[in-house]
């Protein structure tokens, strides 16, 4: 077995085998990581403004982000993955 081999498969182990504790520390991790890059992309998605975009695109922007908050916070609540659906003006 490889270094990375072994590397991988204590890896694989050690997840198996997180506790509560261990669990709460990574969702604090990733959150932490994850919320700022997500308000930094609607951030973007604000500037679009700037391109003057018709009430239908907004409209169509508007409830798509609606749509994937409500699927995200129902993901957060059961802790299920789902894949996220495609947008498309």
């Amino acid at each position: 077995m490889t270094k990375n081999n072994a590397v991988a498969a204590t890896e694989t182990t050690a997840k198996k085998t997180r506790t509560p504790l261990d669990k709460k520390a990574k969702l604090i991790q990733l959150a932490n990581q994850r919320v700022p890059r997500a308000i930094r992309a609607l951030d973007l998605i604000g500037a679009l403004g700037k391109y003057q975009p018709s009430d239908e695109q907004v409209d169509r922007i508007h409830s798509f982000l609606d749509q994937a908050l409500v699927q995200t916070r129902n993901k957060l609540m059961a802790g299920q993955q789902s894949a996220p659906d495609k947008f498309s003006l």
